[in-house]
């Protein structure tokens, strides 16, 4: 006979996770006939037997001993100000969150030690604000950028860029308002998670590590974008490096694979400017880009103003929340880059991506 295995839990003890209000609307509803026991129970998350036990007249509805330490206004206070930290980059751990907790009912007299709660407190917690809060691994954030970004110089970004467009009368052209990026690619990917066995370490395979090779995305406000431009590893052209590349797309060389001044202003110079569709060759484009030191030498700024193209350059360590292509299109590029390396490795089993 097939045994059916255990689901694992990290506390296995009996705590309390719905409120009083929620025990009470459940007693009354059922009180009044308007709803079933198992109804009831089930639309206010409060256990059958204890919500029987009440109906039934052998538990006093009013009675609730084992009350949590904080009450609901309590918990909503924290809730609250778990989200915002968290939000600004300086979220509470588990145990932050006990200690916390622990605080705050010694100085409301709950409690007569100042010490952490329990974890049958943190669980509880946690199952009854499960819509709003829940333990989750965050990503990384380097303290330049969230020094960085504050509302102010984000608010300032903006009105900076709006007086830009008015002056350029591009209020109605986004067409002619441009943003680029670049991002890396690298054949040692990244793999995707996989169904494995549930006590074993799994592992997957991928291409080892090897040249980086940079790709130059630009788009306008309209929706439109700019053919890509690849910046490979080597010194010599290789027309075979663009077998099955995107109709219009280029490419250039460098030692490393990532882009320099000299293929910036080449991008710029002759593929960036072919693609842009003016009226005439003087009327401005805006150019919204971040300020590496590729993309602001003084030879580049001049050839820009002379053409009319006006570059706009993005506040330092802000890309993660104003770089339109790195928020909104890298991402799940990358993603599905991934995906289709190791779809490859898949099929072709001994192969690597070159």
């Amino acid at each position: 006979m097939r045994t059916k295995n255990p689901t694992p839990s990290r506390y296995h003890g009996k705590y309390r996770n719905y409120t009083k209000d929620n025990i009470l609307k459940a007693y009354y509803e059922v009180k009044n006939h308007r709803s079933s026991l198992r109804k009831a129970a089930r639309e206010y998350g409060v256990p059958y037997q204890t919500l029987r036990d009440r109906v039934s007249g052998k538990v006093d509805p009013e009675d609730f001993a084992r009350e949590t330490v904080l009450e609901t206004e309590e918990e909503l206070g924290l809730v609250e100000h778990a989200e915002q930290c968290a939000r600004l980059g300086y979220g509470y751990s588990n145990m932050e969150m006990k200690k916390l907790a622990g605080e705050l009912a010694f100085k409301l007299g709950r409690r007569k030690r100042d010490k952490p709660l329990s974890n049958c407190w943190l669980y509880g917690f946690l199952g009854r604000w499960r819509e709003r809060l829940s333990t989750l691994k965050p990503s990384a954030l380097d303290s330049n950028r969230a020094k960085n970004t504050t509302p102010e110089a984000v608010q300032t970004y903006f009105h900076n860029l709006k007086n830009t467009i008015d002056t350029l009368h591009l209020e109605n052209r986004p067409d002619l308002i441009f943003n680029m990026d670049e991002t890396g690619i690298s054949p040692e990917h990244r793999p995707p998670n996989i169904i494995a066995p549930s006590n074993e370490k799994p592992h997957s395979v991928t291409s080892p590590r090897s040249a980086t090779t940079t790709l130059i995305a630009c788009a306008n406000a309209a929706g439109s974008n700019i053919p890509p431009y690849f910046v490979f590893k080597g010194k010599r052209f290789n027309e075979d490096l663009m077998q099955g590349a995107s109709a219009g797309a280029g490419y250039a060389m460098s030692d490393s694979g990532w882009s320099t001044t000299t293929v910036f202003q080449d991008y710029l110079k002759i593929h960036f400017l072919k693609h842009v569709k003016r009226d005439h060759e003087n009327q401005p484009v805006l150019l919204i880009l971040d300020g590496h030191t590729t993309h602001t030498s003084s030879e580049l700024i001049q050839w820009a103003l002379t053409n009319n193209i006006h570059i706009f350059v993005l506040p330092a360590h802000t890309s993660h929340v104003l770089q339109p292509l790195d928020v909104a299109v890298f991402g799940p590029f990358k993603r599905f880059y991934y995906s289709e390396c190791s779809a490859y490795m898949k099929t072709n089993m001994g192969k690597i991506v070159t």
